[in-house]
């Protein structure tokens, strides 16, 4: 993604900044909201990486926009567009969210089924992964019929693919190594 590192930075700088002042969970808020919108509106997100469009014009329609933000989530806006790196809010939003959860020891997994699947089974594949003290799961469920069966638990940069798909083409790659 784009400006990742700078994403990285300044979501690091952002978080530092709530927390010195003690408003940490409300730009958590605002900043997840943001992010929400970005996903969900890909006007926003061509609208923050138009050269066309004056950053006074794209300041003032920002806070019109999030005219409920908290005051440090307004002004992180304001200065990020004034320097003109208003097209990165969006990775700057993701970077946020995925360090204030590492931060507070929250582990993101996505578990992937070829149906639904009931809690039980949810709560078996969790009790599988490392229990360390301190950490949390939050966990997502999606479903993809392309499975034809079992799952796929992704947990940061790991994958688990316990699917007949997965294993189907290992075998397919198993036989035309031959």
């Amino acid at each position: 993604m784009k400006g990742t590192k700078s994403a990285i930075r300044y979501a690091k700088a952002l978080i530092e900044l709530a927390d010195e002042n003690g408003s940490l969970n409300e730009v958590s808020n605002d900043i997840t909201q943001l992010k929400l919108v970005c996903d969900e509106n890909r006007d926003l997100v061509a609208f923050l990486n138009s050269p066309i469009i004056d950053r006074h014009k794209k300041i003032s329609i920002l806070e019109e926009a999030f005219s409920s933000f908290n005051e440090v989530s307004t002004k992180f806006m304001r200065l990020i567009t004034k320097n003109k790196r208003e097209n990165i809010l969006p990775a700057i939003a993701d970077s946020f969210v995925r360090l204030l959860q590492e931060k507070k020891g929250i582990v993101p997994v996505k578990i992937t089924a070829s149906y639904p699947i009931s809690e039980e089974t949810k709560n078996d594949i969790i009790s599988k992964l490392p229990q360390d003290k301190g950490i949390t799961y939050d966990v997502s469920v999606d479903i993809n019929k392309a499975l034809i069966g079992g799952f796929i638990v992704r947990m940061g940069d790991k994958q688990i693919d316990a699917s007949i798909s997965g294993r189907l083409n290992n075998l397919k790659l198993a036989f035309n190594a031959q």
